[in-house]
């Protein structure tokens, strides 16, 4: 299935506002700095889990491209990566932040 990039508060308005149920990353790209390490490391397991989790969309938001996204879906930009889940176009109804990869699994798994 892959994973979606949000390049736009527009995009973002859109993606929660349906009635299916989606997941978003809030992440960092080619930054340099000690989050980029466990935000480019959770790369190879979202691509893996959109292709085994059915009923679920996988999203995911550049905060250094689009800073206007995060602070709409008010991500603490110190704590990342971060994931908020979404369910019939409510919520965020579950989130996570942070490195480690069980919090993805879980909230995926949940779901």
């Amino acid at each position: 299935m892959g994973v979606t990039a949000i390049t736009s508060v527009s995009e973002f308005e859109s993606a929660i506002g349906t009635k299916e149920n989606i997941i978003i990353t809030f992440t960092l790209k080619d930054s340099r700095n000690a989050q980029n390490d466990s935000c480019e490391a959770i790369y190879p397991l979202l691509e893996e889990l959109s292709g085994k989790s059915e009923g679920l969309k996988f999203y995911k938001v550049f905060i250094n491209e689009t800073p206007d996204v995060a602070q709409k879906a008010g991500v603490d930009m110190m704590v990342l990566p971060a994931y908020k889940v979404y369910k019939d176009g409510k919520g965020p109804v579950k989130t996570a932040q942070g490195p480690d990869p069980k919090d993805l699994f879980d909230l995926v798994f949940s779901v």
